[in-house]
């Protein structure tokens, strides 16, 4: 089993523990650099913090698709060999009632559409099985592209 050193004071994890951990990319001058993680919920939508998009809402909502890229199936950061898709994103939706506060944010929440679906699912790869296909549904519906 392949086990993974953490930063800091976390626990070592497996490869396989976290299978819908996706990461997000952004461009920048120097290429694209990691500014968050984010979960999978199905083939091609996403979740994860607004803040990834911008420090408010007002900028979350204008950061353009076309800047950023999700990773799926990466266990390394730094390694370019182990990812099953890289695939750019086609909508970006933050919450409505996004705020960033000085103690915490509020409603710190928004889903990405990917341009490219997986086609299948491994130990590596896999959605977050949190909810019900109802409830996935209307949070799905909820998310305006």
């Amino acid at each position: 089993m392949d086990i993974l050193a953490l930063p800091a004071d976390g626990d070592s994890a497996s490869a396989e523990e976290f299978p819908w951990q996706v990461q997000i990319l952004q461009r920048r001058r120097s290429g694209y650099v990691f500014v968050c993680g984010g979960a999978l919920l199905g083939r091609g939508r996403v979740v994860t913090a607004a803040h990834c998009f911008g420090l408010s809402r007002e900028r979350a909502v204008l950061a353009s698709p076309g800047d950023f890229k999700i990773v799926v199936g990466k266990t390394r950061l730094v390694d370019p060999r182990d990812n099953v898709l890289i695939s750019d994103v086609s909508a970006i939706a933050v919450h409505p009632n996004f705020v960033m506060r000085a103690t915490r944010p509020a409603f710190d929440v928004a889903i990405v559409s990917m341009k490219t679906s997986l086609d299948e699912f491994s130990s590596l790869v896999m959605y977050l099985n949190c909810c019900n296909r109802s409830d996935v549904g209307r949070l799905y519906m909820k998310a305006t592209f």
